[in-house]
């Protein structure tokens, strides 16, 4: 069995390497078939979450060019009249409603950082 591919999944994702593990328990402990199984669905339920809870990043334009960056992460222009958002997991069914709040949550402190009073 090899080492490096498990550090790699380690450092990259522990939640991978949950999976990872519990399908290797799983192997050794009752057999290939409930391995496969447990890996599989552990992947399954892994994804779904994941993309049901997308990271969603304020966004604001790089001086000087058209590209647009994470605010926390980049010196960026923001405007006081659009609020640029980036989801980055594709929009279905199951993340609907989170990104709903997400949205909804994000715009509200928008205008509070603006005019504070007006919502008190």
């Amino acid at each position: 069995m090899q080492l490096g591919p498990l550090r790699r999944t380690w450092i990259y994702s522990r939640f991978d390497f949950s999976v990872v593990a519990a399908t290797l328990a799983a192997t050794l402990l009752a057999g290939v078939e409930i391995g496969l199984v447990t890996g599989v669905g552990l992947a399954l339920v892994l994804h779904l979450y994941r993309s049901s809870r997308p990271h969603i990043a304020v966004v604001g334009q790089v001086p000087g060019t058209e590209h647009f960056r994470n605010v926390l992460r980049h010196p960026v222009r923001t405007s006081a009249h659009v609020l640029g958002l980036r989801i980055d997991e594709s929009l279905y069914f199951a993340n609907v409603r989170y990104l709903d709040g997400r949205i909804h949550l994000t715009h509200y402190q928008a205008i509070a950082k603006l005019a504070p009073e007006s919502l008190a």
